[in-house]
């Protein structure tokens, strides 16, 4: 936007003709964002003017600064620019209240499923408000910096990048209006492992989220809360400012809820928005913010002391846990990207890293130094109403370790550092009860989606499923069978016919199936989750439900590995057109069938693409032209195709007919022992 629509907003003129100033045509085409959040699982866990907001994000212990707060809130209401500033906002928001779209019921102001509408209209003029707002945001943090001090943060418009981390695919990568960021940092544009907190603003007042229902800015504040706790993991609850026009409110997000503070009118309180600003940049630790406290991140200079890479793609951090068994602390060092991350918002929010063991005080004086020894951490939430701690039931089975079961070396709850209180969500909302887990596990393991052969990646399931057999034959149900289950050996530290094991028994503690990874999910129990997202009605799962979830999680592995290949081809270099667009057409076709199976939000979808046999499954049969994609490729074997052929058959009873598909672990096994002969008689 340019001085003379900026003058024109300031004036007063209408927002039309201070954005198309010069054209006689105004843009009317509606855009769709969509959000990775199904808006029913939101119903009932959003909690509106929480006063203890500002108490947990101490905001108001900015009061020992009273007198710079006033002085501050004066300079806004006197200086010109200030005024010119706050007069564009309050039209933008007069024009916004009677240019965007309503739904008559209100709910949800624009929003249809996981959809909502904006024209380009509504863009431009939050695009324009967005930038006022960091100008006085940051005006706050830099006021009078010699009494006050320098701000540790400020906030900018720029769209954070994903740093070299593949999140599952659980919907689109939305990004927020506004992002709070270390002031020391220098960059052209932030990744989410440098956003402390998150901004979402909508011109209209009427968007606010003091309705009674779901509103688009309270979905779309979740949405980035979602992914800024899937790309930066250690954040145990995501810190949200939310403008509506020219009213605020500050939000927590976490895993089970979330929370809003009271709203009020930036014009007329601007003191109160100097306490936040305030607050957010100067006073708040990280971990006030969300960051885990029993975790530290470590600067480029400590990463390279500790040899683990010449330059390092992702943070390292050091994180400590209580082994029980001392009792004492010990310290886990990180080596590398998570080996999976939830992008769920809602439910255990597990994480997986590679670590060694951190050691300090070695041999050549305090020098830090890190075992030899990779194993697995996994952290994660869990509901005590709901069952056991997952450790306890490992604890269970030391003495008789069925094969193919990931072992344990120990784990149990998360504590505050120097306490014994566990780590809670960190809402007011009383109705759920999550804490903190973490396990550290002996094994070491690479994502099924890292085979490095069809015929590695079928023993490893095989590996995964004989341990599933055992487990069942105890009484020990897993009922979360998915990507993050299931792991393949990363070196030759195991039994010659052990390829591959199976972790995550956290589930298997609880007294219901829950929505988390519902994608995997039988069609049974998908249907019980489609009707009820938020509470399913659906309590008993058997066996059968698990077998069904290790087809889903092989055909999600082929899928992902023939998609990666696919974007990779893309990224080579090449002067000839023809070839690169078939590449393209062959991208968008598997991407097209992979996202839809495994990101949508939309359960009743799922269900309806399971009852006519999803594409995940028929893209692997000869009629199909992914099929055709997939073979010419390279990207899957005739035998592959025939094994995935017959594990279509073993739920086409979900196709055909009413009764649902019990598929046994024999007839995996079979399936599984069938192509595996092929592969070695080549």
């Amino acid at each position: 936007m340019n001085d003379m629509q900026i003058a024109a907003l300031s004036s007063g003129s209408t927002i039309s003709n201070a954005l198309y100033s010069g054209s006689s045509t105004i843009m009317s085409e509606i855009h769709t964002r969509e959000v990775g959040i199904d808006p029913k699982l939101l119903r009932g866990r959003v909690s509106l003017n929480c006063e203890n907001v500002y108490a947990q994000l101490r905001i108001n212990e900015m009061d020992a600064h009273r007198g710079l707060v006033e002085r501050c809130g004066t300079s806004l209401r006197s200086e010109p620019a200030l005024i010119s500033t706050f007069n564009t906002l309050k039209n933008l928001a007069h024009w916004a209240e009677t240019r965007c779209p309503h739904d008559e019921d209100g709910e949800m102001g624009g929003i249809s499923g996981s959809l909502y509408y904006e024209d380009e209209d509504s863009s431009q003029c939050e695009g324009v408000a967005c930038e006022m707002l960091v100008d006085v945001f940051n005006y706050i943090a830099k006021f009078e910096s010699g009494e006050g001090g320098a701000p540790h943060r400020l906030f900018t418009c720029l769209s954070p990048k994903t740093l070299d981390i593949e999140l599952p695919p659980y919907g689109p990568s939305n990004r927020p209006s506004v992002v709070l960021t270390p002031a020391n940092t220098s960059f052209t544009a932030p990744t989410w492992h440098d956003c402390d907190a998150l901004g979402e603003l909508k011109c209209a007042n009427r968007k606010n989220p003091y309705e009674e229902s779901i509103t688009e800015i309270i979905l779309h504040a979740a949405d980035s809360a979602r992914l800024h706790m899937a790309c930066r993991p250690f954040m145990l609850f995501s810190v949200c400012l939310l403008v509506c026009g020219t009213r605020m409110c500050v939000g927590i997000v976490d895993r089970q809820s979330a929370s809003f503070s009271p709203d009020f009118d930036m014009l007329e309180k601007p003191e109160e928005l100097v306490l936040i600003i305030r607050s957010l940049t100067h006073d708040l630790a990280l971990h006030d913010l969300g960051f885990d406290p029993t975790v530290q991140k470590m600067d480029e200079t400590q990463t390279l002391r500790l040899g683990l890479t010449e330059k390092p793609s992702y943070p390292t951090h050091i994180i400590s846990h209580i082994d029980p068994s001392g009792p004492r602390v010990r310290r886990w060092c990180t080596t590398g990207p998570p080996l999976w991350v939830s992008a769920e918002l809602l439910g255990h929010g597990p994480y997986i890293f590679r670590v060694r063991e951190y050691f300090e005080d070695g041999e050549g004086g305090n020098e830090a130094y890190l075992d030899t020894k990779s194993m697995l951490l996994k952290s994660y939430w869990y509901d005590r109403s709901m069952g056991a701690e997952e450790t306890s039931l490992y604890t269970r089975l030391q003495d008789t370790y069925p094969d193919g079961l990931a072992r344990i070396l120990y784990g149990g709850e998360v504590v505050v550092p120097g306490t014994a209180i566990p780590i809670t969500m960190g809402t007011s909302n009383s109705n759920f009860s999550l804490v903190l887990g973490r396990v550290i596990f002996k094994e070491v393991g690479r994502p099924l989606w890292e085979y490095q052969n069809e015929e590695e990646l079928l023993r490893g399931l095989k590996s995964a499923v004989t341990a599933h057999q055992e487990l069942c034959s105890r009484g020990i149900i897993h009922r979360d069978i998915n990507p993050a289950s299931i792991f393949l050996f990363e070196n030759d530290n195991h039994p010659p016919d052990l390829l591959g094991f199976l972790l995550d028994l956290g589930h298997a503690c609880l007294k219901k199936p829950t929505t988390e990874n519902a994608k995997f999910s039988a069609l049974e129990i998908l249907e019980a989750i489609s009707i009820s997202p938020a509470t399913p009605r659906f309590t008993h799962t058997t066996p059968t439900h698990d077998i069904q979830s290790f087809i889903w999680t092989t055909s999600y592995t082929l899928l992902r590995l023939a998609q990666t290949k696919l974007q990779h081809l893309l990224m080579v270099e090449t002067t000839d057109e023809n070839p690169r667009n078939d590449i393209e057409t062959d991208y968008d076709c598997i991407h097209s069938i992979f996202t839809s199976a495994y990101s949508t939000t939309d359960y009743k979808q799922i269900v309806t693409w399971r009852t006519y046999r999803s594409p995940a499954l028929a893209c692997f049969f000869k009629n199909s032209r992914a099929y055709s994609i997939l073979r010419s490729r390279g990207l899957i074997s005739e035998t592959m195709s025939q094994f995935m052929k017959s594990l279509s058959k073993l739920v086409e009873d979900d196709f055909y007919s009413d009764v649902p598909a019990t598929p046994t672990h024999e007839q995996l096994l079979e399936s599984l022992d069938i192509a595996i002969a092929r592969f070695s008689a080549v």
